[in-house]
């Protein structure tokens, strides 16, 4: 901790710079300190939202150091694992939820307890508003003297992929948005109403809701708690549902910028620097071919396999050198971030190497005496006393040991996803026999259809793919034994993270340790139950793809389906997805013109274009491809602040002038800020498109923002599982219902 830095400084520098991870920061750091006290021992308690949002923007040193943390710990972990009771006497609790059933049930049964497991004071924090059901509970055992503060809304529900991108974790919001409402019945409207979810607006409110909520929060703590919002008319009509929403919120994130009743949140960063900051809302409909496929870059293509999950890099166990090079799992970009796997991460896989050397040769630049101090030693030379302290020195250096690591991970992440497209060389033959090229791998193969799908042209020919060349290389990627990504850690059932939850809560130490036979025999049997349901899954995306890129008449329809051996049920899904997002098959998707075929060679490196690009950049020069939603509240001091036109003039600049040109008087120096949001969420390969129409912007700064990222099976995963549209009712309806 540096003495000459106050942290409410530290928090107005960050919150300064156009990083979104770093205005994160600041704000659950600021929360943290308004209950926190310099002279008391605390545990910060946290849930499984918000310990995926904490450790993607902050470190734990930087949590213990900032915020006067002592311990850190998860809500559901047992009684066992927590701190000593020695320990916890002497400990005041701050637990830092999400609103969620899960997180308040298991915070109602930690202070409900006979016994407190910590003595000290114990303070509540809310990263959002509580429903009516939750909030009664929690007001209850404040009145009671159990709880000395309860405060919502401190946090932004978001994920820090990058410094200019975030994702609110919501990977359900596409069926939720998009698909159906499934019917109340008993089993689920207690669950649902308890979730803030009623019969009239039911799942698509609540989504709506919660990501205009967090999207007000971030805008209030960038700088602008009245932004201005703009979506394209032409879109699903749940952008404008969310634009709306999104101005109902505004006034209720400016009254929490003052900082009481955001426990912080907000104060600091509205103090620190005041800009303009624009809304444009953008809809997955739009460009539903793109999530689907594969991006060739280092990142996407290892959490689309599984290498890793969520930004998580777990180690292989049977690797010799998984013991010897660090911990078992990573966290890739998370904390403070990692200037090793930023410049990575968007690189194609034939410049990563390349890259990776690069980055190697400056590190032993940088440290070239402890490498000349290794090669005397290996020479059998004697050091100084004088140069063996401070090589040892700089050995145990924080900086030294996090960029050896970085260096270490990266080079793991590129070997674990090159295996899966390059086939190990087998046994030479009698013959010599040269090793196979990565054309024999299945992924290899895949990624190939892909590609000429996504440009329409053939990469070994250059010309335009011809329909019955391709519809029996898709025949035969199905009849073949498909390379499907292993099954996600996280749950994709709300059932099974309900049963797994309720689980751990009622389950005892002991009971648990008697039924490890039988727990381990039903994941034996899970397995191949998982697995086959990613097969089914990859077959799914195939036929997404293949409707989505080619004008399959019934006849080429018929092979395809048949040798997918998916059943009507299966077969019924793919089509199902696509209707409730607007899309019919045949129609190519809006990824712009084809490309020309790749050079020989490089063929993974035509990546596909995804339609936001030009989108957006037709946007930032000046297009009026987006509509009005509401001008900013304009505030004392601002040029026509009394009786100003409600209405924009596109014509005046890029962007019109509601979002770059800045106003006689205003109190909003430095660059205006545009926020674009992926309504239903978005891919790796437009989070990606996003970074390099953001380095080439130089008229304004550019963050991107959306409901979930999401790979390609994730995507095909939510499409196929949207309800079916309920049955059309006889009763008559009113005018408002029909519209």
């Amino acid at each position: 901790r540096r003495p000459q830095t106050t942290p409410a400084k530290r928090s107005r520098s960050m919150a300064q710079k156009n990083d979104v991870r770093q205005t994160l920061q600041a704000s659950i750091l600021a929360a943290l300190r308004g209950v926190t006290g310099e002279d008391q021992l605390t545990v910060l308690l946290l849930d499984d939202t918000m310990r995926r949002v904490v450790s993607r923007c902050c470190r734990l040193s930087e949590v213990m150091a900032d915020a006067n943390i002592t311990l850190v710990e998860h809500i559901l972990a047992p009684e066992a694992k927590r701190a000593p009771p020695a320990m916890a006497a002497h400990l005041s609790a701050v637990y830092l939820i999400a609103p969620t059933e899960s997180s308040v049930f298991a915070l109602e049964q930690e202070l409900t307890t006979r016994r407190r497991l910590y003595g000290g004071k114990r303070h509540i924090l809310v990263s959002s508003a509580l429903p009516g059901p939750l909030r009664g509970t929690l007001r209850v055992l404040s009145a009671g003297g159990a709880l000395a503060s309860l405060r919502e809304g401190v946090a932004v529900e978001a994920l820090a992929l990058h410094a200019g991108a975030f994702s609110l974790d919501r990977p359900s919001a596409l069926r939720r948005l998009y698909g159906p409402p499934p019917p109340l019945n008993e089993d689920n409207i207690e669950a649902r109403l308890l979730q803030g979810e009623d019969e009239a607006g039911g799942e698509r409110a609540a989504a709506v809701s919660h990501a205009a909520e967090q999207l007000a929060k971030l805008c209030a703590l960038l700088g602008d708690a009245t932004p201005s919002v703009r979506y394209r008319a032409r879109d699903h009509p749940v952008s404008k549902a969310l634009g709306v929403a999104l101005v109902a919120a505004t006034p209720a994130a400016r009254a929490g910028a003052g900082g009481e009743a955001s426990g912080g949140a907000g104060g600091e960063a509205a103090a620190a620097g005041r800009r303009n900051v624009s809304v444009l809302l953008v809809d997955r409909s739009s460009d539903l071919f793109t999530p689907l496929l594969h991006d060739f870059g280092l990142e996407a293509l290892a959490e689309a396999r599984g290498v890793l999950r969520e930004g998580r890099f777990r180690r292989d166990p049977t690797r010799k050198s998984a013991a010897k090079n660090g911990p078992s799992q990573v966290l890739l970009g998370g904390g403070g971030g990692d200037e090793v796997w930023e410049g990575i991460r968007f690189q194609t896989l034939d410049t990563v190497e390349e890259a990776l050397f690069a980055s190697t040769r400056a590190f032993v630049a940088e440290n070239k005496a402890v490498e000349e101090a290794r090669s005397r030693v290996a020479r059998g030379e004697e050091l100084s006393t004088k140069a063996m302290v401070q090589v040892n020195r700089r050995l145990a250096s924080l900086s030294y040991k996090r960029k050896e690591e970085a260096l270490k991970v990266a080079d793991e992440v590129r070997e674990s996803v090159m295996s899966l497209l390059i086939a190990p060389a087998p046994l030479p033959t009698i013959g010599g026999r040269p090793p196979p090229a990565a054309e024999d791998t299945p992924l290899y193969k895949l990624m190939m259809l892909e590609q000429d799908l996504a440009t329409g042209r053939d990469g070994a020919t250059g010309g335009a793919i011809k329909q019955a060349e391709t519809l029996s290389r898709i025949v035969g990627t199905l009849v073949d034994p498909l390379s499907a990504p292993p099954p996600s850690a996280r749950s994709t059932t709300r059932a099974s993270t309900d049963s797994a939850r309720a689980a751990s809560f009622s389950a005892s130490a002991p009971a648990a340790e008697s039924t490890g036979g039988t727990e381990g025999a039903g994941a034996e049997a899970e397995a191949p139950r998982a697995a086959e349901a990613e097969e089914v899954l990859e077959r799914q995306r195939l036929l997404l793809l293949a409707s989505l890129a080619l004008p399959l008449s019934d006849s080429a329809r018929r092979p395809i389906t048949r040798a997918s051996a998916l059943d009507s049920e299966q077969l019924e899904a793919v089509s199902r997805g696509l209707f409730c997002l607007g899309a019919r098959p045949g129609r190519r998707g809006t990824g712009g013109a084809p490309k020309p075929p790749p050079p020989p060679g490089t063929a993974l490196l035509c990546r596909h274009t995804p339609a936001l690009a030009p989108l957006l950049r037709s946007a930032l020069g000046g297009g009026s491809g987006f509509t009005w939603l509401r001008r900013r509240v304009r505030e004392p001091g601002d040029r026509g602040a009394a009786g100003g036109s409600a209405r924009p003039d596109l014509a005046a600049g890029r962007v019109g002038s509601w979002a770059l040109r800045g106003k006689a008087g205003s109190d909003r120096p430095g660059k205006p800020l545009v926020l674009v949001f992926m309504v239903g969420g978005a891919s790796h390969a437009e989070v990606r498109c996003v970074h390099e129409v953001a380095a080439a912007t130089h008229h304004c700064d550019l963050l991107f923002g959306a409901t979930a990222l999401l790979t390609p099976t994730q995507f095909a995963r939510e499409l196929v599982s949207m309800e079916r549209m309920p049955p059309l009712s006889a009763a008559p309806v009113s005018d408002d219902e029909a519209e």
